[in-house]
Formats: C-alpha cells, structure tokens, sequence
C-alpha cells in the first residue's frame, strides 16, 4: 500500500519567494578543454513559485546548431536535501540525429531520492525542464514531491540545504568521487563540499499550517456493506497554537462515518492521532474509487474506499484460480513474454514459470505454463508457492467452513510415479516476513500417478477450526500466499531423458473457508458510540443526532469530551509525528 499524506496550507495568496542565489562558480574549472562550456558551471538560483520548487543553472554555454556533436552530450547532477532525505535532480541536455533535419538539441530532467537500501531511486521520470536561450536549463518541480525524512513535503518555514552540482559528459559517473578522479571534461559547483546558501519557504503572514498523515488514505472493498477505520494523524506545523475543527464531507448519501474526536487543539510541534469510522453501504461495484474528504475549515485530506477491478478475497469471492507466466517482471504481477521465452533454456530442461493466484477465472496475464515443483523458503521445502497477486487490500474471515484444493497435477515426461505425498497451508504475513500465521490447511494427501494429468482434491479447513469465525485484521503490508508442499516425492525414478517429478497444470484452484470483512471496533469504541447513540447494539453505525444534514453529504464528528483517554487506548496512529 502506498503511503500518503497530505499538507494543508492557509494562504492568503498564491505564495512566491525571492529568487535565491544558490551557487556560482568561475570558469574554465579543472582545465575545461576549449569548445566545451556546456560543462563549465557558472551560477545556480532557486525559488517557491506557487506550488513548485524552481531552480535555474547557469552553464558556460551550448553549442550552436552548426558545431553540435553526438559526443558533446552534458549531464547534471543538482544536489539538495530537505531535512535528512537527499534529492539528486538531473538535468540533461542530448545532442541527437534527426534524420529529416540533421543535428538536433533536447532536454530532460528526472528526480531521484536517496534510499539507504537501493541507492539512489527514480521519484520523477520526467520533470519539466526548458533549455535557453543560450546558456541556462530550469526545471520546476512540484513542492509536494520533495518529502522529509518525515514523509512531509516542502512547505513554508523550512528550507533546502546541501546544494553542490556536477557537469560530466559520462551519464554515469560515479557520485561522491572526488572532482579530479570524474571522467574529463566535468566541473563541480562548488569545487568541494556544500553550498553555503539555503533555500528556504518564507512563512507568509497569515498562514496557518497543518499536516494531515496516514498509510492508509485508500482502503479497498468489494462492494458490498463494511466499516472501514481510517487512522490519521493531524500535525500542526505552526510556531503557534491551533483549534482544529474536523468533519467529514463528500460522503455518498447513504454512508454513515463518525470522526473521533472532530476537533483538536495541538500546540506547536504537536500531532495527534484521529479516527475516521465509515459504514459504506453495499453497491457490488468493480473499478473506480469513491473519495470523501476529512477537512478543516477548507484544508484537510482526501480518504477514498477502492473498489478493484480484481476482486479481493472474501465470502463472495472466496475462489482463488491458479495462474503462470515465465518468471519474467511484469506490472501488478509478473509480466507478458513472447512466446519463445515458454521454450525450455536448455535441451530437455524445464522453463522456470512464476505462480500467483486471484479471483479472476481467465488472467490475462495466465500463460499457462506447466511448472515443476521446486525449493522455497527456510527451512527448505518443496512443491508451489502461489501469492496472491494483485495482492491483499483486505483484511480476511476465516468461517469453520470447509474449503477444497483442486490440483491438476502430471509428472515430467508423463511418466509414472508412486507414493506422492502432499499438503497445502494458506499463509498471512507482512512484506518482511514477519508475522506469518497459518489460517487453513489441506491435510496429507498421497498420489500415485500412471503418466497422464489428474485432479487432486484436497479439503481445505481452518488452522483453528472450531473456533468459529477468526478476523485477521487488515494490514497495508499484509500478504496472503498458499504453499502446497511435496512431503514425498515418491518412489524417484530416471527416464530416458532425466528425473520423474510432480508437476503443476494450468486449471488449478482453491475455494477458501472465508466470511465478508469489515474492520472489527475496538470494544471500547465501540461502546462509546453505543453510549451517544451512534451505534446500534449490533454494531451498525448511526447518524449523529442533534445535526442536520440537508443536503445529505456531510458528516458531523463525534465531540472530544466524549472520548478523552478512551481514544488513546484505541487509536492507533501508523505514523507519529513528533
């Protein structure tokens, strides 16, 4: 799930900064061979222009038409940091043949952010740049794209540090290596270290700053009736005290949601974490979102409730068919391949094809491969691993019901083979790895196989059957996979061309043991809203008394008194923001 936030800015009008002088540099650094300036560094200037960051480079200057070169190509690196996460935006200006008219000049720019796992990683592929009229490249970027250590954007009162820029015709050089060790010609502004000058967002008079935060601003459903609890915490970004009043608006007519509590007073520096409690009525619907906003006084943050085109595992969609494609890296799954890349890599070899498993009967993506068992996990064990793909944006109930595994399952070279033996979990963990819990399990199932393909049916029942219904809560990071494991490969023989081994079909399913999800309460919301009359015994939301509502699309909060500590033993927010 993607992070969100959401910065609220009162302005009294759309808000411009001074041009700041940045850099500058002399030129002819580090003995810039003549014809070359483009790489020469002269000066770099930025400002706040309404809701982007604008900076400009000065350069020695550009080729004219007539003396340009392919190998005259000049790539930038801008440094900058904002707090403690570090921007790298590339300005490049390309020299290429265009063969109606001959050489030709273009420019691009792209923003990386520093990931201490990955490196240095692409935010923006492209970012509008514009070259001329002879010697300077700006580029506008878009303030909420430059995100804090705190996953907070740019804003008034804070500023953008660090600067330093490097030219190199090498688009590939090496960042932090000293100047002279670069590929020639290069230039670097300043010759070492940082920019002395900082670039900061003035606070205008009369602004009033908030910051609305949360992991989870889309939540995903099915389309039929669900309670979904949003946590969001609202920050105040000011150097003074702030009331903040909060209420819902752009709620569909027949939605019922509470916020708890709906107003706030945050001294300066100071969050707080707020719940948002929505009763969605069924409308089956599959594809689009429905958005609704939690404001204040005009700022606040968009929350919407998704409804995939993919439907997501639950009581009325609890069968799960069984796809493939060669493991190749493919958008929301895996991804499509030519043909040839089915064949085998080797003479006599099998193609290695990636599983997953969705609600969708015929993927498009389904290449319908035939995959033979293989090692996974620790410690090690054999047989298939299907995730679900695209992946869990649900929480899960897991009913006593009894579910079946239907296996269409051969052996390498449809030979035969005796004294198979399997068994299959479902699985729920977190994108780490941690928190792995099993919630059904097919039990041991042997299998003797004469050459041709055969459907193996296992029943599927709860890990804790018996127990009635398990709620696994929903989790932004949570995923859902199923193991059908090879306890006994059976009695192993070698054909005329290799090893006989179990091997998966195309056709493949699994219905679940699963109930409809909505977020469960925490009891002693639960019984607050009880308490006020905003709840039934049941559960159900209620509107809130005392309040109308002509026109049927806002949605009044929950007043703080009522809740006082009680909302801090249920509240949880994702993020603190201190």
């Amino acid at each position: 799930m993607v992070r969100w936030f959401a910065l609220l800015l009162f302005l009294i009008a759309p808000f411009a900064s001074a041009q700041v002088d940045l850099l500058a540099d002399g030129d002819g650094d580090h003995g810039l061979p003549a014809g070359k300036d483009q790489y020469d560094l002269r000066s770099l200037s930025g400002a706040v222009e309404g809701d982007e960051l604008v900076v400009t480079l000065a350069v020695g200057g550009f080729p004219g038409p007539e003396a340009v070169v392919a190998a005259d190509n000049a790539y930038y690196f801008l440094h900058f940091a904002h707090g403690e996460a570090q921007y790298l935006l590339r300005l490049d200006y390309r020299v290429y043949l265009n063969p109606a008219v001959g050489m030709e000049v273009g420019f691009r720019a792209s923003l990386d952010r520093w990931d201490d796992t990955v490196g240095w990683r692409v935010l923006m592929n492209e970012v509008p740049i514009e070259g001329g009229p002879a010697s300077t490249l700006t580029a506008r970027v878009p303030l909420s794209a430059l995100a804090d250590e705190r996953d907070l954007p740019l804003r008034p009162g804070r500023d953008l540090t660090d600067f330093w820029v490097f030219s190199t015709s090498e688009p590939d050089s090496i960042l932090g290596v000293a100047t002279e060790d670069r590929p020639t010609p290069n230039d670097r502004m300043p010759d070492a270290g940082l920019g002395d000058t900082d670039l900061p967002y003035p606070v205008a008079e009369g602004d009033r700053l908030l910051a609305f935060l949360t992991d989870d601003a889309v939540r995903t459903s099915n389309g039929g009736p669900t309670v979904l609890v949003y946590n969001v915490t609202v920050h105040n970004e000011d150097t003074t005290a702030q009331d903040v009043p909060l209420r819902l608006e752009g709620l569909p007519e027949t939605w019922t949601a509470h916020v708890l509590p709906d107003a706030l007073h945050l001294e300066p520096g100071e969050g707080q974490a707020v719940l948002v409690v929505v009763q969605a009525q069924g409308a089956h619907s599959h594809g689009g979102d429905e958005v609704f906003r939690l404001a204040s006084e005009g700022a606040g943050i968009d929350l919407a409730v998704h409804y995939p085109e993919v439907s997501q595992p639950a009581g009325h969609h609890d069968t799960l068919w069984f796809h493939s494609a060669p493991e190749y890296p493919l958008p929301g799954v895996f991804a499509p391949v030519s043909e040839t890349q089915n064949d085998a890599t080797e003479a006599g070899g099998f193609p290695t094809y990636m599983l997953w498993m969705n609600t969708l009967e015929d993927d498009p993506a389904d290449m319908g491969g035939v995959e033979v068992m293989s090692g996974h996990g620790e410690p090690r064990w054999m047989g298939w691993h299907l995730p679900l793909a695209p992946r869990l944006g649900m929480g899960l109930v897991v009913t006593d019901d009894v579910g079946e595994l239907v296996l269409p399952l051969g052996t390498t070279y449809d030979a035969p083979l005796d004294g198979v033996t399997l068994e299959a979990v479902l699985r729920h963990g977190l994108a780490d790895g941690t928190g792995v819990r099993d919630l059904a399990a097919a039990p041991l199932t042997s299998v003797s196989f004469d050459g041709s393909v055969q459907e193996v049916r296992m029943p599927l029942s709860a890990a804790e059957a018996g127990r009635g219904a398990t709620t696994v809560p929903y989790d932004p990071d949570g995923r859902l996979w199923l193991e059908v494991r090879v306890v006994d490969a059976g009695a192993v023989q070698d054909s005329a061309l290799g090893m006989v081994q179990p091997v998966l079909h195309p056709g493949g399913s699994v219905r679940l043991p699963l109930g409809e999800y909505a977020d469960p309460l925490p009891p002693a919301l639960l019984e607050m809203l009880q308490a006020e009359g905003l709840a039934d015994e049941d559960g159900t939301l209620q509107p809130a008394p005392d309040v109308a509502e002509p026109d049927g699309k806002d949605s009044p909060g929950l007043a703080a008194p009522l809740l006082g500590a009680g909302l801090l033993a249920v509240a949880v927010a994702r993020r603190r923001c201190t």
